[in-house]
């Protein structure tokens, strides 16, 4: 996933106002809403909406560009009943952030996780907004390569797309994850932004 997305000129000039009509459609106030969409010509055709906090963590890039933290404003609107002050909310939200941004999910194969490493190497990258670990040693799987698989979610944000593929090479060439035979489990770099 890599934001700001290359059609958002496209969604602005060509599809913004149907978007905020169906928004308003359905009566929704406050919260994240997503779309997936395919895109033709200067059409974005919506397939796949979330009302929730993304699974793929977006909401680290919003907070790194925009200095405004989604998290926060959904438990201050279940507490208080408010996200926070609109006004100034709007202020800080844009689409068009200072710096490009990827989400890298690394897939492992199949096998029983027995070691990691170059994870805190990982970690301590200029670049890195943030790190998800959904599995640990120990984890067995028994797929070649599955969505389920998906055993980190690696957040960056560089000075452009140039930079970004650099640190998605780094992750690949430091990041090991060794089954019980000593294979590396990582799945390959398929990543080229450039």
């Amino acid at each position: 996933m890599h934001f700001p997305s290359k059609y958002l000129d496209i969604l602005i000039k060509y599809n913004l106002e149907k978007f905020k009509r169906l928004i308003q459609y359905l009566n929704i106030k406050d919260g994240l809403i997503a779309f997936q969409c395919l895109v033709k010509d200067n059409d974005i055709i919506p397939f796949d909406p979330t009302y929730r906090i993304d699974g793929s963590l977006v909401y680290h890039f919003i907070e790194n560009q925009n200095s405004s933290n989604a998290v926060e404003m959904l438990i201050r609107k279940s507490i208080t009943g408010s996200m926070g002050n609109d006004e100034e909310i709007s202020k800080k939200e844009t689409p068009y952030f200072k710096n490009p941004c990827v989400e890298i999910p690394i897939l492992l194969k199949k096998g029983t996780i027995t070691k990691i490493v170059g994870l805190e190497e990982i970690k301590n990258m200029e670049d890195v907004i943030h790190v998800y670990e959904k599995y640990n040693i120990g984890k067995t799987f028994t797929k070649e390569a599955d969505f389920s698989q998906i055993s980190f979610r690696i957040l960056l944000s560089a000075k452009d797309d140039k930079k970004l593929q650099e640190d998605i090479d780094k992750i690949y060439s430091v990041l090991k994850v060794y089954d019980e035979n000593g294979n590396n489990m990582v799945s390959e770099n398929l990543y080229r932004i450039v």
